[in-house]
């Protein structure tokens, strides 16, 4: 199982950390510059969606962290 994680450092130096478990962070804008033109996004990039991941645009569905919510997955993971 995972001890944790061999990072490099400021100073170019290899350091591990014990650890139990690890999140990645990826980060916290959404990819969504290619639905942009269907007015389905709010100011911050995220794809707004009902409750049946239906945007205001017919056949057209999001999920995932795309989608305006709460909590995104790495905290409910």
């Amino acid at each position: 199982g995972l001890t944790g994680a061999i990072i490099t450092n400021k100073k170019g130096e290899e350091e591990e950390i014990l650890a139990d478990g690890v999140f990645e962070y990826v980060g916290l804008i959404p990819v969504t510059t290619f639905v942009k033109n269907l007015g389905i996004t709010n100011k911050y990039g995220f794809i707004e969606a009902n409750e049946k991941m239906e945007t205001k645009v017919p056949g057209v569905y999001a999920a995932g962290d795309v989608i305006v919510k709460q909590i995104r997955q790495v905290v409910t993971a």
